[in-house]
């Protein structure tokens, strides 16, 4: 779903669907020219349930006041 919304305004985009698309992305992609990793011990499935864990201790700690 990301690359319909990264690429579908873009002339000449073959549609998600096309056998062509892969090749209309290789065609155009640069090499990024840096990362940055926040936490690169952590997947990012591991991100979002610390982020749902945060949000229940926050929404007991609010309920308890």
């Amino acid at each position: 779903m990301t690359c319909y919304y990264l690429f579908s305004n873009v002339e000449g985009w073959p549609g998600i669907t096309s056998p062509d698309v892969k090749e209309f992305i290789v065609k155009y992609q640069i090499p990024a020219e840096a990362w940055f990793v926040a936490h690169p011990e952590l997947t990012v499935a591991e991100g979002h349930r610390l982020k749902r864990q945060e949000a229940a201790v926050q929404r007991f700690l609010s309920d308890l006041n």
